[in-house]
C-alpha cells in the first residue's frame, strides 16, 4: 500500500509543478504616464489647479479658510528650489515634467510644512 501512496503523491507533484503560474500585470493609474511612443503631442497639465482659488475648510489648520490665487502659488512653486533650474542628470526629466501629477497639484503652498 505504501508504493501506491508514495506513486500517487509524486504524480500529484508532478501535475503541481506543470503548471503555469498566472501572472498580474499592474496598470498606471497617475496622470504622468510616459508613454513609449505617442504621435500626438500632449499639452502639460499645470501644476497650480484653477480650484484653489475657490476658498476650502482647513479641518483645524490654523482655523481659517484656505484660498490661494494661481498666479501667487505659480511663483511660489517656481521659488522652490530655485538653483535646480535645469538638469543635472541623463535620466532626470525637465522640473516641467517632474513636478506635475497629482502630488503637486491642488496643494496651497502657504499651508504646506515649512
Amino acid at each position: 500500500m505504501l508504493p501506491t501512496t508514495l506513486r500517487a503523491l509524486r504524480s500529484r507533484g508532478a501535475a503541481a509543478t506543470s503548471r503555469s503560474f498566472a501572472r498580474y500585470v499592474s496598470t498606471a493609474t497617475t496622470s504622468n504616464q510616459v508613454p513609449a511612443n505617442d504621435p500626438v503631442k500632449r499639452d502639460a497639465k499645470p501644476n497650480v489647479s484653477e480650484t484653489n482659488a475657490l476658498p476650502t475648510s482647513s479641518e483645524g489648520s490654523f482655523d481659517k479658510v484656505l484660498q490661494e490665487s494661481p498666479e501667487e502659488a505659480e511663483k511660489m512653486r517656481v521659488t522652490q528650489a530655485p538653483n535646480y533650474k535645469g538638469i543635472w542628470s541623463r535620466s532626470q526629466n525637465p522640473r516641467e515634467i517632474a513636478m506635475s501629477g497629482p502630488r503637486f497639484e491642488q496643494s496651497i503652498m502657504e499651508d504646506q510644512v515649512r
